[in-house]
C-alpha cells in the first residue's frame, strides 16, 4: 500500500497532479480542492495516496489531508458511487463543509456535485452519518458533527422512552432530520422529536 508521496509537482491539471520524487513521475487523481489548495509548480509537496486496482487498470488517488482520505474511501463504499463521483463531491465540498453537510443532514450540499441528485445526496447522509469519525485534520467540523449526531441520538432516545421501538425511532428521526434540512438546520432535539412524532403519527 502506497500511503502517501512526497516529491515536488511537476505538473497541475484540474483534477491532476504530477509528482516529481526522484525522476519519477506519479499522476494521481485529484479533487479540484485537492489542485486548488496545493502549492505552485516546483514545490515540494506531500500527497495521502490510495491506490485502486480493477480488472483493466490501477489507478492512484491523492488528497491533501487524511481526513480528505477517510471521505473518499467512505464514498466509495456506497452503491451507485465510483472515485470519480467521490472526487466529484471532495471537489465541490471541502472536508470541513462535508463534516457540516452530513451534521446538519444537508442534501442541497450534496446535491451541487455533479453527477449527484436529492435522492443519491439524501442517500450519502444516511450512509454515512454514523460512520465517519475526524480523524485530526478538521478542527472545526468535529464539534459540529458530533453536537448534531449527537441531538439526533437523543431524539432517537426520547422516542423510545415514549414507546416507540428503536428501529421505527430511527426511521422517523432520519426523515425529520432531512425534512427540516430542505429548509433550515434543526438547532433544538425537542424539533426533532416533534417532526420525527409527526412522521409517525402519518401526517405527514
Amino acid at each position: 500500500m502506497i500511503a502517501f508521496i512526497e516529491g515536488v509537482i511537476s505538473e497541475k491539471r484540474a483534477n491532476e497532479l504530477v509528482i516529481d520524487t526522484q525522476g519519477v513521475g506519479w499522476s494521481l487523481n485529484c479533487s479540484s480542492q485537492t489542485v486548488a489548495s496545493s502549492p505552485p509548480i516546483n514545490s515540494r509537496v506531500r500527497i495521502y495516496t490510495r491506490l485502486l486496482v480493477r480488472e483493466d487498470a490501477m489507478e492512484l488517488f491523492g488528497f491533501a489531508t487524511l481526513d480528505e482520505r477517510t471521505l473518499f474511501d467512505k464514498l466509495c463504499t456506497i452503491s451507485g458511487i465510483g472515485p470519480r463521483t467521490a472526487l466529484a463531491v471532495l471537489g465541490a465540498l471541502s472536508v470541513r463543509d462535508m463534516y457540516s453537510a452530513l451534521a446538519n443532514s444537508d442534501a442541497n450540499a450534496f446535491a451541487r456535485a455533479p453527477g449527484i441528485g436529492k435522492k443519491t445526496a439524501q442517500r450519502i447522509i444516511l450512509e454515512l452519518r454514523d460512520k465517519l469519525v475526524p480523524t485530526g485534520g478538521t478542527e472545526a467540523a468535529s464539534p459540529i458533527f458530533d453536537s448534531a449526531v449527537g441531538m439526533q441520538r437523543e431524539a432517537v432516545a426520547g422516542l423510545v422512552s415514549l414507546g416507540y421501538s428503536a428501529a421505527e425511532a430511527q426511521r422517523a428521526v432520519d426523515r425529520a432530520v432531512l425534512a427540516r434540512s430542505d429548509s433550515s438546520p434543526s438547532g433544538k432535539t425537542e424539533d426533532i422529536i416533534m417532526e420525527a412524532l409527526k412522521r409517525i403519527g402519518g401526517s405527514i
